[in-house]
């Protein structure tokens, strides 16, 4: 049985403790020491575990939110998506008449009646599409918040990563092209709402450090033992002043209504407990480059 990698070490003694209430306690003694080493990190350290937790809290309540958003969106959409084919249907059967011989050629060959089907048509076209991306969202939206996303699973990675860019929409705007550079990689043992998380975070910070026009290229591919997935934008870059801080708990640039400072720090500390890592490399006026590391064989810690 594969191991909650996500279990802190006072976790998974609590566990215990649980699995063998009333009994004596099998308490491993690596266990014990990085109880230990827990504790004394947070005594150290309070104001960490505290913005851990306020994430981890906040992450679990939009997990809930956006299960029912996707509930209740579904309902109406299936209901215009059933309502636009049922259109897109009888405008072609209308077409089919209009081109018949057997109807009087003088109506044939009224213009307008044409045109105003063609019009109907293309604003029918239109619908469709906007039913499509809906469609897509409330996806994004469910497998977010699906119950098993808070279990070990081997997952996809760009199957995970246009979910995150659906979930992103709305920041990408229209005048920010994203450039998909996916390579051959395996599949990842992965909590699929920490990737999520994660991806999400990149490319929001991406999409926010564009003024203007701007790309977004998203790089993956298999380097040795290791997943990469590169996360290029082209926007104004930062400062090598704060290039070193900027994993730091509530360090932030951005404005208090777009940056708490816990996002990078969150991903950093997800990283880490997959063995894994975020570089960066980044210039001003040219733009930053995020890159995750993932190793292709995940070490669950020992109980």
């Amino acid at each position: 049985m594969v191991e909650d990698i996500a279990q802190t070490p006072l976790e998974r003694l609590m566990r215990l403790v649980k699995e063998h209430e009333g009994d004596e306690v099998p308490v491993p003694k690596k266990l014990i020491k990085q109880v230990s080493e827990e504790v004394h990190k947070m005594a150290e350290h309070p104001q960490i575990e505290d913005g851990q937790l306020m994430q981890h809290q906040k992450m679990a309540a939009l997990g809930q939110l956006m299960a029912g958003i996707a509930h209740e969106i579904s309902t109406p959409i299936a209901s215009i998506n059933s309502n636009v084919d049922l259109l897109a249907r009888s405008l072609d059967k209308i077409k089919t008449i209009l081109s018949s011989k057997d109807i009087p050629e003088e109506f044939r060959e009224i213009q307008q009646v044409t045109r105003m089907v063609n019009v109907l048509d293309k604003l029918n076209q239109s619908n469709q599409t906007a039913c499509d991306r809906v469609v897509q969202i409330v996806q994004g939206l469910r497998s977010f918040a699906r119950s098993d996303m808070n279990e070990l699973r081997e997952i996809n990675i760009h199957e995970e990563l246009e979910n995150a860019l659906t979930l992103v929409h709305h920041e990408l705007k229209r005048w920010i092209k994203v450039i998909r550079k996916f390579g051959d990689i395996p599949k990842s043992a992965c909590f699929s709402n920490h990737l999520i998380g994660v991806f999400v975070n990149m490319l929001t910070n991406a999409a926010q450090a564009i003024e203007g026009e701007g790309q977004i290229s998203i790089e993956t591919l298999r380097d040795g033992d290791n997943i990469k997935v590169k996360f290029a934008d082209t926007g104004r870059g930062i400062p090598p002043e704060n290039l070193g801080r900027i994993f730091e708990q509530g360090f932030t640039t951005k404005s208090p209504d777009k940056g708490t400072g816990l996002g990078l720090a969150i991903c950093k500390r997800i990283m880490e407990e997959y063995n894994g890592k975020i570089e960066v490399e980044s210039e001003v006026d040219k733009g930053t480059t995020f890159t995750i590391i993932l190793p292709v064989k995940h070490e669950t810690p020992a109980g």
